[in-house]
């Protein structure tokens, strides 16, 4: 029986993918990378520094999978120049001419929050009677600046507390996604994965039948069918685990007098609804939300029911323990667009953000292996896309057969129509602080 099902609903993801099919353009890409293949293959020792392979190590990871840690590190920046070398051709650079995320790349938004602790424990920043500004980035998943339609495997929140206490930057990020699980479990399919998700329709396709598990296959299926008709109104879930004091939690989010269910409803888009609907949501919502009480979101913690039962290494695999509330988040009116707070007005400064899952006090470290990548990962890429990309586009466009750039970075960068006319710039940017835009809010702390 469960085979049965396992196989209707796989065939029926393949059917939602044959849906939008590969076009001979993105044949030819694939064809191109494969033959590229060997001459843009790295070494971890390439790519991470001897004591990150060594923090991997100590994590339990193999060899493989350390491997696989530097694959993804590689895959990541480039899908980051390409995505940033298709807006460039099509006009839609992200401002500044910064280049944007490689995954969760199209902001629906960027907005100003307070949150206020609510429960008596006292872990990490969840400490009793403690109130917090904070900013909060809903996004789309995947690079480009795609139609909100289409399909999608993550969109969810970034959410970064100001003034946190024994951090490295007195901030505190958390990261969010609409669905409970996240879709990998073996370190070593994640660059496949990556991979894939650069090479249209037919190298999405291809990977998803042989590189993945079951497991992981059940998961994407699950996520690209469900739908989500706005950000403010949907759950979100951490999907992977962290440290709560001395115990092992997942993070959840819902609206205010709700609570995260154990898998999310489906909630489509109006027939009518725009490429941009997830914006125009959103903007409807805070728009329509009270002057006074602006829109509301509880906080959740949730509690394996035990290590066999709600394993911490196996993220594909949604938790089933109870959920708790520790704080709630408060949207304060005057946000939406034309509004005296116009969240149209953060927009560049949340791109110049980077949200690290391992920005946390110690009593909030990420755990399992999947949190470990990210750790590589993300911080990777956050100085990938800010400080060294510019840089090596200078490098490019004075010599474009400059050695020290790699082939695979050169062949995205040679895509460019207009080079010099879209020369991304260095952004190293201090972590946010509370400003004049949250104390005219009322958010202080």
């Amino acid at each position: 029986m469960k085979a049965s099902l396992r196989i209707a609903s796989l065939l029926a993801a393949f059917s939602t993918l044959l849906a939008v099919p590969g076009c001979a353009a993105e044949q030819a890409q694939e064809e191109e990378e494969a033959a590229a293949g060997s001459e843009d293959a790295v070494t971890a020792s390439q790519v991470l520094e001897p004591s990150q392979i060594a923090e991997l190590q100590q994590a339990g990871f193999t060899g493989e999978e350390v491997q696989a840690v530097a694959d993804s590190v590689v895959i990541s920046e480039r899908l980051g120049v390409q995505s940033w070398v298709k807006e460039a051709n099509d006009g839609d650079a992200a401002p500044e001419s910064q280049v944007r995320r490689e995954s969760h790349g199209k902001a629906q938004g960027c907005l100003r929050a307070k949150v206020d602790v609510t429960t008596n424990l006292d872990r990490g920043p969840f400490k009793p009677g403690k109130s917090y500004a904070a900013w909060l980035r809903l996004s789309n998943g995947g690079a480009y600046q795609k139609d909100d339609k289409a399909t999608h495997i993550s969109r969810g929140w970034g959410i970064k507390l100001l003034g946190v206490d024994d951090t490295r930057a007195g901030t505190h990020d958390f990261l969010f996604i609409t669905s409970p699980r996240f879709f990998i479990r073996d370190i070593t399919h994640y660059p496949g994965f990556l991979k894939s998700s650069g090479n249209g329709r037919l190298g999405f396709i291809l990977n998803f039948l042989t590189n993945l598990s079951w497991e992981e296959k059940e998961v994407i299926v699950h996520r690209m069918r469900l739908k989500v008709s706005n950000l403010l109104e949907s759950p979100e879930y951490s999907a992977v685990p962290y440290k709560f004091g001395d115990e092992p939690v997942k993070y959840a989010l819902a609206p205010c007098g709700t609570v995260p269910p154990a898998t999310p409803e489906s909630r489509e888009p109006a027939r009518n609804a725009g490429e941009n609907y997830l914006e125009d949501a959103m903007n409807a919502t805070l728009a329509a939300s009270d002057p006074e009480t602006g829109v509301c979101y509880s906080f959740f913690v949730q509690r394996p029911r035990s290590e066999s039962q709600d394993p911490i290494d196996n993220p594909t695999k949604a938790w089933e323990g109870g959920f708790e509330e520790v704080a709630k988040i408060t949207i304060p009116h005057g946000q939406h667009a034309g509004g005296p707070a116009d969240y149209h007005q953060n927009d560049a400064e949340c791109e110049r953000m980077a949200f690290d899952p391992w920005n946390t006090t110690p009593e909030s470290r990420p755990l399992g292996k999947t949190n470990w990548t990210r750790k590589a990962v993300y911080a990777a890429l956050a100085d990938f896309r800010r400080v060294e990309l510019p840089k090596l586009y200078a490098k490019w466009l004075a010599n474009r057969n400059d050695p020290s750039i790699r082939a695979d970075i050169k062949r995205e960068l040679g895509n460019l129509r207009n080079p010099p006319a879209v020369a991304p710039k260095v952004k190293e940017t201090s972590e946010p602080t509370i400003d004049e835009g949250f104390r005219a809010l009322g958010i202080t702390r």
